[in-house]
């Protein structure tokens, strides 16, 4: 027992950093039975595939009706483990396997790039606890991690192909996948071909196997998406790129980017010594796995630049490549070691680098992740949304902020005038502005006049939006001929619209 425990001791390690990963991640996932706001509309599509069979193609609910675009691939798996599992287990344990599995892709392309076990342990381990990436797929029903899974065992297969057809067979299998399960699989495509540029510039001869794989899987992708997002593009144009949020949304998003908190998101270690490798390896050593991975990087930090992907989503990926990047270093500063005096201070010197990463990984993952936890739906929340469903009439439009759309569309089963899906929306820009003026507005007339273009017959007022749009109340609602407060409980109220006219 012993002798086969020595001989795989590295295998066993590594599945006790998968359930390490895995347990951490459902310690917190159960904290709070709900998922966050934006998996509500995954919720929806599940519960209408298993009712019907059919993905849901048009919300009446969401816009008060509207066109929805679906990859369902991934909705379908989840509504068939549903028919053995509670979904609210069933959303809990997926995401949360799919993203601690990523453990071992991390340490299977370390290994390919230093073939060294214990460094590629150390970058498993490591990956673990990038806080971003923790805190922001804990509480998630979306397919963002069977995403960020399935694109970076393609960049490790792609690694491989040269040693055996299997690891083809494997990539094209997951390239014919990704666009069925969501649009973001554009990424790993224009990482591909970022490193086919990268590639040619420098010099370095790929395969023609390997070019034809990359091209096949490019043209497959993009065309696959261009069929499921076309009407879309021709309704929306170049504002497809950024999913057609508001000019408001997009603004804020990219305009109040903090470097110093996205590094720490990222964490210390990963940033220095991936950053480190980067470097390394464009301008003293032409290797051709690395590239790969840096390639995927440069293509994830250009999106960023250009505002073509969302700072979350994006360092989120640029976590992941820069802590395999890491391994490089680690093992470049391990054989360094082997050759000077402080050889025998060779685990000292790696146990400080375990030491530094957890005191500026650990803290920040905890922190994140419990700040997230805050942001799920509260019982305060759900008491609200419950009083819809049992008191409001089945057509009544219920007005709430941008977070509680698909909410109130899940859990109350009734129409809202705007959540966070823009796709198929036509005045976007136009709704926006008018829910933000309905609740900031000093002017009676105004919200009367906004109310009654959006058919309005409800309106909610939470303690998030008084924060998010600076009020304390809603200022033109004390006319009692026109608004009527029917609920009020933990700084929540709800506000009964009756029918008035503009003059």
């Amino acid at each position: 027992m012993y002798n086969h425990f020595k001989k795989h001791k590295h295998r066993y390690i590594l599945l006790f950093i998968f359930l390490l990963s895995l347990s951490l991640r459902l310690y917190f996932a159960f904290q709070n039975p709900n998922f966050d706001y934006d998996s509500y509309q995954e919720l929806r599509q599940i519960e209408h595939i298993k009712q019907t069979g059919l993905p849901l193609m048009y919300d009446s609910l969401s816009y008060s009706g509207r066109t929805i675009i679906s990859t369902p691939l991934y909705y379908y798996v989840l509504a068939l483990l549903n028919l053995f599992l509670p979904l609210s287990i069933v959303g809990k344990l997926v995401p949360n396997i799919l993203i601690s599995l990523l453990t071992i892709v991390v340490y299977l392309t370390s290994y390919q790039l230093t073939k060294n076990k214990n460094i590629s342990l150390l970058t498993a381990f490591i990956s673990t606890l990038i806080p971003i990436f923790f805190s922001s797929s804990v509480f998630t029903l979306s397919s963002a991690p069977i995403i960020i899974l399935l694109i970076f065992t393609c960049l490790y297969c792609l690694m491989r192909i040269h040693e055996s057809e299997k690891y083809i067979n494997y990539f094209l299998i997951i390239a014919i996948i990704l666009p069925m399960i969501h649009g973001t699989a554009l990424l790993l495509i224009i990482g591909l071909l970022f490193y086919i540029f990268f590639t040619k510039i420098e010099g370095l001869n790929i395969k023609k196997s390997e070019t034809e794989i990359i091209l096949f899987s490019t043209f497959f992708i993009s065309w696959t998406l261009f069929l499921v997002y076309k009407k879309a593009i021709l309704l929306h144009g170049h504002t497809i790129i950024w999913s057609n949020l508001p000019s408001n949304i997009l603004n804020t998003t990219f305009t109040t980017l903090n470097i110093l908190k996205y590094i720490s998101y990222i964490g210390i270690i990963p940033l220095i010594f991936g950053i480190w490798s980067i470097f390394k390896y464009v301008f003293k050593h032409k290797e051709i796995n690395s590239y790969k991975l840096i390639s995927f990087t440069i293509a994830i930090f250009f999106l960023l630049i250009f505002k073509l992907i969302t700072p979350i989503l994006a360092v989120s990926y640029l976590s992941l490549t820069l802590i395999i990047l890491s391994s490089k270093i680690f093992l470049h500063l391990s054989n360094y070691i082997d050759k000077t005096k402080a050889v025998k201070f060779k685990k000292l010197i790696f146990s400080s680098i375990i030491i530094i990463f957890l005191l500026t990984s650990l803290i920040p993952t905890i922190n994140l992740t419990n700040s997230e936890l805050g942001t799920l739906p509260s019982d305060n929340d759900l008491n609200v949304l419950n009083w819809i469903t049992r008191t409001t009439e089945k057509d009544d439009t219920i007005l709430a902020g941008l977070r509680y759309g698909h909410a109130i569309n899940s859990f109350s089963n009734r129409k809202t005038v705007l959540d966070n899906n823009f796709l198929y929306i036509k005045n976007a820009n136009t709704i926006f502005n008018d829910v933000d003026r309905i609740y900031q507005t000093n002017s009676e007339i105004e919200a009367i006049k906004l109310i009654n273009k959006h058919n309005i017959q409800y309106i909610l007022l939470t303690e998030h939006d008084k924060i998010h749009y600076n009020i304390e109340d809603l200022h033109y609602a004390n006319n009692d001929a026109c608004f009527q407060v029917v609920y009020e409980k933990n700084n929540a109220k709800v506000y009964k619209f009756l029918n008035c006219k503009t003059t």
